[in-house]
């Protein structure tokens, strides 16, 4: 039960509108507050991004300078022993006696290296290459011969600089060399060489706090001088923030690699604020949703109540709105329809009784039918006893005439009946009219079984020898023609006379409202009413005189 309540619920298409707004509107809110949180979530992470590579770039200045400043202090170390005027002379002047040689070997050479590894703990040892073999008194004393292999043949570069760094890529040792020149004996010179700790030269460079780092340190020939990795760090397959800075003059180069750590969700709320937060959210957002579906719900529920009771008023009822919106809209088109339902009952319910007036009347009149024609029937024998036979044919005419006239069994007939009662109405004219006519009727007889509203011709035939012909000078015989063509699906009927035709204004009037000429009029407005608006009657004159009426019908066939 509970699940087909629940699949009921969903069911968009027959679900009320105040539900599928509050579903609607809870979405939207959902979908704003994702789409905030992700964008807030990112900017977080982006700017904490940017933070992380200043830091890095910084980090990176930092270690360089901190090893600058070592390789300085080294380097400042050895020129104070290639620049001590006792260390010349221990090395490369002559002694007159030996005992000043050995006194200034112990008590000036031996004491100011022990205070400058004293001072600087990164030097490991120290090697003396000379060329003046009396004086290679100690095992780190060295012919200058071997300094070649020892130092990979640095004198060029010794020779315009005044120190050397140099990596012994095989054991990993670092050297720093310094050329110590007499001042005494031009070009007679000594190298004293340092053995540098790499543990003790790149120890506590990197900040204690550092993560998810890789440092490197390499000389000019891209060998690899020093690394270390973060514990905790998968190496530099993620990374993406990368700096470098130039250890000078060594030549060598340092670079830190660093991958950002990405802003866990916990960063912007903790777990349980973010939970009652978007608890809150959700009750807001229900709250909200149920208010504004309401809203509308409510003014449509109105606007569907005064509907299903305006029938029952009689459509006198209006919907009270003055809003302006869609729903108002509805309300004022619902408003301007059941004025039009009311003005359409009201014109049916006349035309209702107008019928029925008529029907009465037509009862009423079917006695005096049946008393002309018993009258016209024995004024007919009476004519034929006395040998009167041209009355005979009059009363004859007139008796098939009204008999078709004033049948009232039907509203429409076919062509071919309309043209026998046409035919009926001209031999009645043609006896009483004072112009003599010639009629010629040429319509096919495919056309016969099609319909159209009785008494539709006869009124333009008529109103040809009313107006057309007995308008002629007398002893002037008329014509009128009466043809029938197919135009598509309808049907033309074209009449025609040789009378004098009439002027174009009046052309204009006899159609107008209210007409010139009633039975051209009543014509019009049948075919209109039976038919369409582009269906009736159509005048102009014809050349040289005379006047063409044109009646088009649709080919009618009633079941």
């Amino acid at each position: 039960m509970f699940w087909k309540k629940f699949a009921n619920f969903w069911k968009w298409n027959n679900a009320p509108l105040q539900r599928k707004l509050l579903i609607a509107y809870c979405l939207i809110f959902a979908i704003i507050a994702t789409a905030l949180y992700s964008i807030s979530y990112a900017s977080l992470n982006a700017y904490s991004q940017a933070q992380l590579r200043e830091e890095s770039k910084n980090t990176c200045s930092a270690i360089s300078y901190t090893l600058s400043q070592k390789m300085a202090g080294l380097e400042n170390a050895l020129a104070l022993l290639v620049s001590n005027k006792s260390i010349e002379n221990v090395l490369l002047d002559t002694y007159y006696s030996d005992y000043n040689f050995y006194y200034d070997m112990k008590y000036t050479f031996d004491s100011l290296v022990s205070a400058v590894k004293m001072l600087y703990p990164e030097i490991r040892g120290y090697s003396v290459y000379l060329d003046i073999p009396a004086k290679l008194v100690r095992g780190n004393f060295k012919p200058l011969s071997e300094l070649d292999a020892a130092a990979q043949s640095p004198e060029g570069f010794l020779a315009t600089a005044s120190h050397l760094w140099q990596y012994d890529a095989p054991d990993g040792d670092i050297f720093l060399y310094g050329k110590l020149y007499s001042t005494s004996d031009i070009g007679s010179f000594a190298v004293i060489e340092l053995q540098i700790d790499p543990a003790r030269l790149f120890r506590d460079v990197v900040p204690l706090d550092l993560k998810n780092y890789r440092l490197e340190v390499r000389d000019g020939a891209q060998n690899l001088l020093f690394l270390q990795e973060d514990a905790h760090s998968s190496g530099t397959a993620g990374c993406v923030m990368s700096n470098s800075a130039a250890l000078s003059p060594a030549g060598w180069t340092l670079t830190l690699q660093q991958s950002p750590d990405i802003v866990p969700f916990s960063a912007i709320m903790p777990q349980s604020g973010a939970i009652l937060v978007a608890m809150l959210f959700l009750v807001c957002a229900f709250a909200v949703s149920l208010i504004l579906a309401r809203s509308l719900v409510r003014r449509i529920m109105r606007l569907n109540r005064h509907i299903s009771t305006m029938a029952d008023s009689e459509f006198t009822q209006q919907i009270p709105c003055e809003e302006t919106d869609e729903i108002g809209s509805i309300a004022h088109c619902v408003n301007e329809m059941a004025a039009k339902t009311r003005r359409l009952i009201q014109e049916n319910y006349s035309s209702r009784l107008m019928q029925k007036e008529a029907e009465i009347k037509m009862l009423q009149a079917q006695i005096n039918p049946h008393f002309l024609y018993n009258t016209l029937s024995a004024l007919n024998w009476n004519a034929i006893r006395h040998g009167d036979m041209e009355n005979s044919e009059i009363i004859t005419s007139m008796s098939a005439f009204y008999r078709e006239a004033l049948n009232v069994g039907s509203i429409t007939t076919t062509i071919h009946d309309e043209l026998t009662f046409l035919e009926s109405y001209l031999r009645i004219r043609r006896l009483t009219c004072g112009h003599a006519f010639t009629v010629e009727i040429a319509v096919s007889d495919a056309l016969a079984e099609y319909e159209l509203p009785r008494i539709l011709l006869q009124p333009i035939v008529e109103n040809a020898i009313d107006h057309g012909i007995e308008a002629n000078p007398a002893g002037e015989e008329g014509t009128i023609r009466i043809e029938a063509q197919e135009d598509g699906d309808d049907i033309v009927f074209t009449i025609t006379d040789n009378g004098p035709g009439m002027p174009e204004d009046r052309l204009a009037a006899m159609l107008a409202s209210p007409p010139t000429s009633h039975g051209l009029s009543n014509v019009n407005e049948r075919c209109h009413l039976f038919f369409a608006e582009e269906y009736g009657v159509s005048l102009r004159n014809r050349q040289p005189h005379g006047l063409i009426v044109q009646v088009r019908v649709p080919k009618y066939v009633s079941l």
